[in-house]
């Protein structure tokens, strides 16, 4: 049985420790948890997904604009929008 868990995007670009956990997917989450509505650009190398285990997988909010470089990904050979597996929230 395959375990998959939902994961900040965070976790997925800079947190190495998440490639340690006993799981087979992580859904990284992009979009904003609460009421801190400051932003910094997507495309800053930080945001960049770079964990193995958040690629094939991305989690979007029905309430929040889909991140830019997800949808310019989205017909590329990107791990995180090509191919992969959408999760609503």
């Amino acid at each position: 049985m395959a375990l998959s868990i939902t994961a900040l995007a965070s976790w997925c670009s800079n947190d190495d420790w998440i490639a340690r956990l006993p799981v087979d997917e992580a859904v990284p989450m992009l979009f904003p948890h609460g009421a801190d509505r400051r932003h910094a650009p997507p495309d800053l190398p930080q945001f960049q997904i770079r964990e193995p285990l958040c690629m094939a997988s991305v989690g979007l909010s029905t309430h929040e604009p889909w991140p830019l470089t997800w949808l310019a990904n989205a017909s590329t050979s990107s791990p995180t929008a090509a191919g992969a597996k959408t999760s609503l929230f």
